[in-house]
């Protein structure tokens, strides 16, 4: 369900904003988050992919002080995440279904391999 994927997500947050705040001090400075682009998915990972529309830093510094609080990224971290969630939750119900699950992995290998195809709205088959 999207609450318990919010809950996930907060998990994931906290645990990248320990990564990236390489000092320890609390706060991500703007080197921190460019050492660490690859994190915020900014550079190409495993799949040798760029995710598009991902903030710069200067958007993500909400307060303007020239580093990353906690709630900052966490926020940056969460909307992204959700923003990929409603896309697979084709029928907007909340709930991601083995259809709906299996159109966006189909989705995404045909954009691998050069196809572009929509993921469509699936059955009501949870995919947990």
């Amino acid at each position: 369900t999207l609450d318990e994927y919010k809950a996930a997500q907060e998990k994931i947050a906290q645990e990248r904003f320990k990564r990236v705040d390489a000092n320890h001090d609390g706060a991500i400075s703007k080197d921190e988050f460019e050492a660490h682009k690859h994190l915020a998915g900014q550079n190409p990972g495993a799949t040798g992919r760029v995710q598009k529309n991902i903030p710069d830093f200067s958007t993500l510094d909400t307060d303007g002080n020239g580093s990353l609080s906690p709630d900052e990224f966490k926020a940056a971290v969460i909307d992204a995440s959700l923003q990929r969630f409603k896309k697979i939750d084709a029928n907007g119900d909340g709930v991601i279904t083995r259809d709906e699950m299996d159109a966006a992995l189909q989705s995404i290998k045909s954009l691998r391999e050069g196809k572009h195809a929509k993921p469509e709205s699936g059955g009501d088959k949870p995919a947990r």
